[in-house]
């Protein structure tokens, strides 16, 4: 018992940094989610007020404009970038021999990943600039005229567009160390028996990598969920609240309007939205992989 007691001790710390950083804060944003809280307007007081917080967020019409921001922030962000990664990281394993050719490759892709979001918000909101950007100057060369990269017909695309650069790379990484965990001797016997490239892909290679594209599914979609960086830099939910996800609405909500009750109601509300879909979406990965290759 003694042993066990010692040895107990070294998850101590563990545990406490697990309860104060993640459970504590957890606990007690419910516990001010159930409270009128905006000491801008009522003070510092607390009043309870029945879990009316989450009735208000959901009757407010901007929350659900953010959501559909979102929708479609996350749906063409998250496939361009799952699409391309998987594109990528199978040519880079396919059609490159040299194995310091493959690792620069993969370094260079691998590049804006390390990039603070600081900065790659910086320089995708100079080349955005309407008045000396290079896309606008790209756009007039092309002969369609400047574009107003930040007005309300393209901001949101121009964050898509951001965040596509910046975390393509990752997924390229997940799926090309997928792919070299797939035994060589699968397509051995699929070239013996002469099955056809694109057979190869649809019915080997691509539900062998099922789970690994999901994974990275489910990465950049819980972090696109959280997405806050780029905006804040490149447009601030704007122009007006057309660019406004639901990560900057709680951001308004607590740090603008002082509403620290709806700010912790909408954040429990958010994160069990994102705990049913990503729940739905690894099932669907998952089914994908319909067979087990036995060597």
């Amino acid at each position: 018992m003694k042993k066990i007691s010692k040895s107990s001790l070294f998850f101590l710390p563990a545990f406490l940094w697990v309860f104060l950083f993640i459970l504590f804060p957890m606990i007690w944003s419910l516990y001010v989610s159930l409270f009128r809280y905006n000491p801008a307007v009522y003070g510092p007081k607390m009043t309870f007020n029945w879990g009316l917080n989450y009735y208000y967020v959901l009757t407010d019409k901007r929350f659900w404009e953010s959501m559909l921001h979102q929708l479609y922030y996350t749906g063409i962000g998250v496939a361009v970038e799952v699409t391309l990664g998987v594109l990528v990281a199978l040519a880079i394993y396919n059609y490159i021999r040299s194995g310091w050719l493959k690792v620069t490759c993969l370094i260079i892709v691998t590049i804006p990943i390390m990039a603070a979001p600081i900065i790659v918000g910086t320089i995708w909101r100079l080349l955005f600039n309407p008045g000396s950007g290079v896309f606008s100057a790209l756009s007039v060369m092309l002969g369609f005229g400047a574009i107003d990269w930040f007005d309300r017909a393209h901001a949101m695309n121009s964050l898509i567009i951001a965040d596509i650069w910046e975390w393509t790379g990752l997924i390229a990484l997940i799926i090309y160390a997928a792919r070299i965990a797939i035994p060589a001797r699968i397509y051995e016997l699929a070239k013996i028996d002469g099955v056809p490239d694109r057979t190869v892909f649809r019915k080997i290679t691509l539900p062998l990598l099922a789970e690994p594209i999901g994974m990275a599914a489910l990465l950049r979609m819980m972090d696109s969920y959280k997405f806050f960086d780029l905006l804040f830099i490149m447009t601030r939910g704007g122009p007006g609240t057309v660019t406004e996800l639901p990560t900057f609405y709680t951001f308004i909500l607590a740090f603008e309007q002082s509403d620290f009750g709806k700010a912790a109601a909408l954040s429990w509300i958010l994160g069990l939205i994102a705990m049913f879909i990503m729940q739905y979406i690894w099932g669907y990965f998952r089914k994908l992989k319909r067979f087990e290759v036995r060597l």
